[in-house]
């Protein structure tokens, strides 16, 4: 037998050449980056036998210091290529805190100088491992030589000749073209979400085309950067500074090189789009008075972007303009009031761009998913599926699919959909119960991130004649008094938004609605009997009751829904904010009739006093905030101004007598409770709270007796995710 020149291994459907720097599937190559594919050959190499990570880390990164999480990055985008699942490890197999092993039955062909090919017998039935000292079982391999001595000239050789052919097509231009047969199918199995952040402070991200590098808007101490963090080893380097401002979605061209992104003053939109080098730089500015998403074409020159006016006949838009100048600007379709426009995306050919549409403010099915033509504007519907919201695209590429983060009902959390945008055809492709947000994938599909949404809100309560600390009840977003101290509140202790009931020192906790649907903002009737509250258990968002033990439920409204404000006993009306516009509406507390409107006010927070004789609103004026206090029984037309600066408001509520009004007021890192004095016109500070969180005016409510009350802050939490194993 001639000398041996080359060895190749085989597993499965993969050829592996250490010599060439080759991975095989059939007899298409697929791309590993030069540290994946040494990993592999390391553990091919010692197949059956475990490879300590310190192993890993001298032989892959020598002459550099990386940081461990290196080594884990590298094995998932090696079992990312092999399709291996991180769950069975059917290939690599992990053993905590110590390495992995390659356990994939594998066999060896041997290319000699003569042009002849040995293969050994499987190499899983020649080595063992004995489970109890991890070390392997060596057994003498057994060759044995191919019966026919021209397999190599025959079918090796002819072999070679193939991928060197489609490796030069490769070199001259035909990367997209070659690697859209490379793709295998996308998502034919479950996908892993990986963690890259647990603090909650990243708001938009995107990939880069290639997989490398993950960029994302950085909020650190009321601060906001954009940052770049490396996937494989975790390097991150900022690419614009940190600074008190608010972005909105990022954007990046095809090559990788340019980012594009908006931003505006903190807590105001519209925001201004930019553009700059993904290495960093001086930032340059496109277009004003632009929202949050962006798209960017395939070939890189051209932008889209949403602009809303908020006018009856222009409330939102799409445009598209020149990426290097933000000039010919072009504006493609118009959505009238109440519909706005969403996340956008070019199209695979660049001739036309794929946009979300709709509202949510009437608790159903509102959103949609249509396309535009660049040229013509003639517009016509991806899919006739709808839903509560779409809030991110991103494309498959090497396939008519698309990928979205959207929900079908509110309450529920945001999942993964595949549409294929040819058949309209749309599935659900993740797990419900991540809520996740922004989506971007890699040029290949195979790897992707996201970010997960949850809310972080605690319910605390307060005594209005101490200052000890609060006693905190745990996780809730609204809140309301009983008659005898206890409290009703909105909570996702089961994974959705149900009522629960428990005393002002949280014993006694009792769950008092198990529904699907989302239910939240309860107010209690002065007797103490009935809840009233929002849900969507009826199809949209609409008023209903139950009894204090939480049977009985019942639909009040049936046209136009929204959240109670407020309870008359006098009027025998229940008070509640539209979720259409900023309408208050009445119904009978009975459920008699119909519900009918009372005003519209120019705030989204508003109380309702007792005897329904005043309304109080919060409106923003120049940009200053101030609360309006309007008679509305008709007797007199006096109106009352709260000035309140540029200080938030938290929520409000009516005293008993109709005297006064509590409310929740944050400036200048102070939050406290004030109370307004009808009479005097005076507003004095009641009790102090701990600020630096969100307050939500739903979960502030006063005790029946007025010497408690009940807020809830805290804040909407996103952290980083890495998607694998989507291909």
């Amino acid at each position: 037998m001639a000398s041996t020149n080359k060895k190749i291994y085989a597993f499965g459907e993969f050829r592996l050449d250490p010599a060439e720097n080759l991975l095989l599937k059939g007899d298409v190559p697929i791309a590993l980056k030069p540290k994946e594919f040494s990993a592999l050959v390391c553990l091919v190499e010692n197949h059956g036998t475990l490879v300590e990570r310190s192993t890993l880390m001298d032989n892959l990164w020598a002459d550099s210091f990386v940081e461990e999480g290196a080594i884990s990055k590298c094995i998932w985008a090696v079992r990312n290529a092999l399709g291996d699942d991180s769950k069975t490890q059917s290939i690599i197999q992990t053993v905590p805190k110590r390495g992995y092993r390659f356990v994939s039955e594998i066999s060896e062909i041997y290319i000699t100088s003569a042009d002849e090919a040995v293969i050994s017998r499987s190499l899983g039935e020649e080595r063992g491992v004995d489970e109890n000292t991890e070390q392997p079982i060596d057994h003498k391999v057994s060759k044995e030589r191919s019966p026919n001595r021209y397999l190599f000239r025959r079918l090796v050789i002819p072999a070679f000749v193939l991928i060197l052919a489609a490796i030069s097509a490769l070199s001259i231009g035909s990367y997209y073209a070659l690697r859209e047969n490379v793709l295998a199918p996308i998502l034919t199995r479950p996908f892993d979400i990986q963690f890259l952040s647990r603090d909650g402070s990243v708001d938009a991200v995107i990939l880069s085309p290639d997989g490398d590098m993950v960029y994302y808007v950085k909020s650190l101490g009321g601060r906001k950067s954009i940052r770049a963090r490396s996937i494989l080893d975790g390097n991150e380097s900022e690419i614009v500074p940190a600074a008190k401002i608010d972005y909105g979605g990022l954007g990046i061209t095809t090559d990788g090189r340019t980012l594009f992104f908006t931003r505006g003053n903190a807590g105001r939109t519209p925001f201004d789009l930019f553009r700059i080098s993904a290495t960093g730089g001086i930032p340059v500015k496109l277009v004003e008075d632009v929202q949050g998403w962006i798209g960017v074409s395939p070939d890189g020159n051209k932008i889209s972007y949403v602009r809303c006016l908020y006018k009856e006949d222009d409330y939102c838009s799409l445009n598209v303009a020149d990426s290097g100048t933000g000039e010919n600007e072009h504006l493609l379709v118009t959505r009238h009031v109440r519909s706005r426009i969403g996340a956008n995306t070019f199209d695979r050919d660049g001739k036309s761009i794929i946009f979300t549409y709709g509202q949510s403010h009437t608790a159903t099915n509102g959103f949609h998913l249509s396309k535009v033509d660049i040229a013509t504007g003639v517009e016509t519907k991806v899919t006739h599926e709808s839903f509560f919201n779409i809030k991110n695209l991103a494309w498959i590429e090497g396939s008519g699919h698309l990928l979205m983060t959207a929900t079908k009902a509110p309450g529920h959390s945001a999942d993964i959909w595949k549409v294929n945008v040819n058949s309209g055809e749309v599935a659900r492709v993740s797990s419900r119960g991540n809520d996740l947000n922004h989506i971007s994938l890699d040029n290949t599909g195979s790897i992707g991130v996201t970010t997960r949404l949850s809310a972080d809100f605690q319910l605390a309560v307060y005594d209005l004649e101490d200052t000890n600390t609060p006693r905190v009840l745990g996780g809730g977003q609204d809140a309301g008094f009983f008659p005898d101290g206890r409290i009703v509140f909105s909570s996702e202790m089961h994974g959705r938004f149900d009522l629960w009931i428990a005393g002002p020192d949280g014993r006694d906790l009792r769950q008092l609605t198990n529904d699907p649907a989302k239910e939240f903002s309860p107010l209690v009737s002065e007797d103490g009997e009935f809840i009233y509250y929002s849900s969507d258990r009826g199809g949209g968002l609409q008023l209903w009751r139950i009894r204090s033990d939480g049977t009985e439920p019942k639909q009040l409204t049936k046209s136009v829904g929204g959240y109670p404000i407020a309870l008359s006993k006098e009027s025998g009306k229940v008070f509640y904010k539209s979720h259409i516009d900023r309408t208050i509406w009445c119904a009978d507390i009975e459920g008699a009739g119909e519900e009918s409107p009372l005003m519209k006010i120019d705030g989204l927070i508003a109380s309702i006093s007792f005897d329904a004789k005043w309304v109080a609103y919060v409106e923003n004026v120049r940009n200053m905030n101030r609360i309006v206090l309007k008679r509305i029984d008709g007797q007199s037309s006096e109106t009352k101004i709260i000035e309140l600066d540029d200080a938030e408001i938290g929520g409000m509520r009516w005293s008993r007598d109709n005297k006064s009004l509590y409310y929740v007021s944050s400036k200048d890192n102070r939050t406290a409770l004030l109370k307004y004095d009808h009479v005097s016109g005076l507003s004095q500070v009641v009790r102090e709270i701990p600020s630096g969180k969100h307050f939500k005016d739903q979960g502030f409510a006063v005790s029946f007796d007025e010497k408690s009350f009940v807020v809830s802050s805290g804040d909407w939490k996103r952290d980083l995710a890495l998607l694998t194993g989507l291909r």
